[in-house]
């Protein structure tokens, strides 16, 4: 109960705050009182407030508990994964199996572009051996055969004439190595040193044919052009390129007839080399363009297996394709089609 007598202002009486005034009501003064229950809402707001100051750090130390834990979870896999890569690194194997791979999520899709990257890596580092064994085995030949040459015209007198021809054949081998070199540098070469612009490729190829008659005047080379043969490349690699595919119908074509020839298309330029020699088995197509590769032969006389592989790898560098495939009745068709280009003139 609040007494009506309180005085004017705010006031506090049995458990409420009173505020009483007066007032002028049509002439008449008034006393208005106002008392309100603070407490009833302040009581249950400083509850709420002091539950809120335990529950939020209890949620939150929960929140960060369960966190920790899923984390750890998830990232058990990924531990592992990372442990078996490193271990893979360390270790050579490039072709072991990574844990997880058959995995369905991130991790797994993860572990299974690791193992297909490492296993392009193993398949690059195994051809590079190879490579490496077998231009160490051609460079050797020459290397060998000269010192055995030098040595024995050190070891006793020499005519002029036995001098002549010990260094002529001295000549022959470092030629040979020459060859050599150059063609292990046009198998390194890559994008950037690539300096394209529009040539005519029927231009090039003739040319190409022109300097196989003069060396070889009886043999038996014709020639074709049809259609726009413009392409954009690098004639410093080009040439090498149709040297080598005359070279090899030359090398391994027994002598018979050949034809080179240049079709433009609204799509493309096809340069095909066929020749009607005895061919090669079909089984051996496949790797005609591995370098140093040679059809039952043994890696000796002038051919070191680099041409063709010279060929792809120039074809490569220009964006066009290099297919293989037996002539009829006879022989080996070589076929490099490139991106059709515009006349710059």
């Amino acid at each position: 109960m609040i007494a009506l007598t309180l005085p004017i202002g705010r006031s506090r009486r049995a458990g409420h705050d009173v505020l009483i005034s007066t007032f002028n009501l049509n002439g008449t003064l008034a006393t208005a009182q106002l008392a309100s229950d603070v407490l009833g809402v302040v009581n249950p707001l400083r509850a709420y407030l002091r539950s809120l100051a335990v529950a939020v750090p209890v949620s939150a130390a929960l929140a960060a508990l369960l966190s920790f834990l899923l984390a750890g979870r998830l990232l058990k896999p990924l531990e592992r994964l990372t442990r078996a890569a490193a271990a893979i690194g360390k270790g050579g194997n490039l072709r072991a199996a990574l844990p997880g791979a058959d995995r369905g999520d991130e991790v797994g899709r993860l572990a299974g572009v690791l193992q297909t990257s490492f296993g392009q890596v193993a398949e690059v580092r195994e051809r590079e051996e190879t490579f490496t064994y077998a231009a160490a085995h051609d460079l050797r030949s020459p290397l060998t055969a000269m010192k055995t040459r030098l040595q024995g015209a050190l070891s006793g007198p020499r005519s002029e004439t036995e001098l002549r021809e010990e260094l002529t054949e001295v000549l022959s081998d470092l030629e040979r190595m020459r060859r050599l070199s150059e063609q292990l540098l046009l198998l390194a070469r890559g994008e950037r040193d690539i300096v394209r612009r529009p040539l005519d490729l029927a231009r090039l190829a003739g040319e190409a044919v022109d300097r196989a008659r003069e060396l070889a005047p009886d043999l038996s080379l014709e020639f074709a052009t049809s259609g726009v043969a413009w392409i954009s490349g690098d004639e410093g690699l080009l040439s090498p390129l149709l040297d080598n595919l005359i070279g090899n119908s030359l090398r391994y074509g027994g002598g018979a007839a050949m034809q080179m020839t240049v079709t433009g298309t609204p799509s493309g330029v096809a340069l095909s080399m066929a020749d009607s020699g005895p061919g090669v088995p079909a089984a051996a197509l496949s790797h005609l363009t591995t370098a140093f590769y040679q059809v039952g032969a043994a890696r000796s006389g002038q051919g070191n297996g680099l041409g063709l592989a010279i060929a792809q790898r120039v074809a490569q560098l220009h964006g066009a394709r290099l297919d293989l495939a037996l002539a009829q009745p006879s022989g080996l068709r070589v076929t490099v089609t490139f991106p059709q280009a515009t006349n710059a003139d």
